[in-house]
């Protein structure tokens, strides 16, 4: 979606959230992208004790699940207008204004979720993030754990040696993603998360890297019928607020909305907690079959990974991302 066209879209979005601009109590506008399932949507139960948490002190809230008000790009120009409170996005979205944040796409960086979080809350690095996104009316406040580390699901066959991954086609996102698939000897396709599940159908995609439960939440288990447990990056989207939004709150409502951020990032660690211990074998119950790479295999995809952090990320940032990631430790 070219620029001409995203405003185009942000004007009817306008429209539709402020019908005749006719005055009203104000509501908080939550949106994120996946469905309001609190058993297997993280962005969901995020959103949801967040949405509580303001109810009850008073907020009216609406939510906006399924990428209701657009794509991503769409979606986070609302947010930077305030027009929306509360956004739910991907990494590359925040690193289009603050280029660091591509860290948390590097494959094989973190070796669980404790080190995850205190990479972002214990060193500085969400800090620094933000104050990159000031000019952009942006804040990160937190991110949505999804479950299990990201692995790689497929249409076709099991993945256990390396030769196993020659002649896929799998989805990216975006040109770091081909980089990657295309070190592993895999053929990338970008194809827009709104558009996967007609690209799974025609065999344009035959699988993505992802969370586990990604393909329950969004009904593809009819398609997907493979999952390599990889490990190759934590699972989860960032939840960025508006700063127009927020300014405009009274001293008394901004403390309600910091509490709530606080309340919703210990609903998610919990449930992700949870889910952890579950999803794989939920997978199975699915008809997707769980595979492990062999030693061999693994050591060579991590190396090869890791040897294209340099394309993966600006060169210059990755000193700081590297003493980030040593403070996490």
């Amino acid at each position: 979606m070219n620029a001409l066209d995203r405003r185009a879209f942000v004007a009817s979005a306008c429209a539709v959230l402020l019908p005749g601009c006719t005055p009203r109590a104000p509501v908080t506008r939550l949106s994120f992208s996946s469905s309001m399932d609190m058993a297997r949507s993280g962005s969901y139960v995020w959103m949801n004790r967040f949405s509580e948490g303001l109810r009850a002190g008073g907020v009216t809230t609406e939510l906006y699940p399924n990428s209701t008000l657009g794509r991503e790009e769409v979606r986070i120009d609302m947010a930077r207008l305030g027009l929306l409170a509360l956004d739910e996005t991907g990494a590359g979205q925040i690193a289009t204004y603050a280029p660091l944040y591509d860290a948390l796409t590097l494959p094989f960086l973190f070796e669980d979720y404790g080190q995850f979080d205190r990479f972002l809350l214990q060193t500085g690095f969400l800090d620094e993030i933000n104050r990159q996104l000031v000019p952009y009316g942006l804040k990160v406040v937190d991110v949505a754990i999804l479950g299990g580390m990201s692995g790689l699901f497929n249409t076709r066959q099991a993945l256990r040696q390396l030769a196993d991954f020659a002649g896929l086609r799998i989805r990216a996102r975006e040109h770091r993603d081909l980089m990657l698939l295309n070190s592993w000897g895999i053929r990338g396709t970008q194809v827009a998360w709104e558009e996967i599940a007609q690209a799974l159908e025609t065999g344009i995609a035959e699988g993505y890297i992802n969370p586990p439960l990604v393909p329950l939440i969004f009904g593809h288990a009819g398609q997907i019928r493979h999952f390599c447990d990889l490990g190759i990056y934590p699972s989860s989207r960032t939840i960025v607020m508006s700063r127009r939004w927020y300014e405009r709150l009274a001293v008394a409502q901004q403390r309600v909305v910091d509490a709530s951020v606080e309340a919703a990032r210990q609903a998610n660690r919990s449930w992700a907690k949870k889910v952890r211990a579950s999803e794989l074998s939920m997978l199975t119950r699915n008809g997707i079959e769980v595979s492990r790479m062999d030693a061999a295999g693994l050591e060579v995809v991590v190396a090869r990974a890791r040897a294209s952090y340099a394309k993966q990320i600006d060169i210059g940032l990755l000193p700081a991302v590297m003493r980030y990631w040593e403070a996490s430790r």
